[in-house]
């Protein structure tokens, strides 16, 4: 069954775009240069303003892929900055695991309520055992 704009935003879960934010910055850039272009035509502005922004998104992550996966393996032998990469990459799979609950709560209910159950004080200190019994404190 195909999804029609006649179906509504709910029938779009997750939103319009996996990269509607990349397009939304190329956008927003767009429209900035073509509105104050300076010293260029407003389509120069715009289409200079688009690349540019295309341009300082996208390279960075490449460079940091191409230049950085040689040390990124040398780090994997040293122990103590393995463990903190590993407790980096546990942070940020909670992180995206929030997020997809939070996403899912409000895209299969029509209403949401408000209150959320305070965090648990065990979970806390479990955290803190855990860091401790790794640097060697008490």
């Amino acid at each position: 069954m195909a999804v029609t704009d006649r179906d509504g935003p709910r029938a779009r879960p997750g939103g319009e775009h996996p990269r509607t934010a990349d397009h939304g910055v190329q956008f927003v850039a767009f429209l900035g240069a073509y509105r104050d272009p300076g010293v260029l035509t407003p389509w120069a502005g715009a289409l200079l303003g688009a690349l540019l922004t295309t341009w300082v998104t996208f390279v960075p992550c490449f460079l940091f892929i191409l230049l950085g996966a040689p040390y990124v393996e040398r780090l994997r032998h040293n122990a103590a900055i393995s463990a903190a990469l590993t407790d980096i990459t546990a942070a940020v799979v909670g992180v995206i695991a929030n997020l997809a609950l939070y996403f899912a709560e409000h895209t299969l209910f029509s209403t949401v309520s408000a209150e959320r159950p305070a965090p648990s004080p065990c979970s806390s200190r479990c955290c803190t055992r855990s860091i401790w019994s790794r640097s060697g404190s008490p």
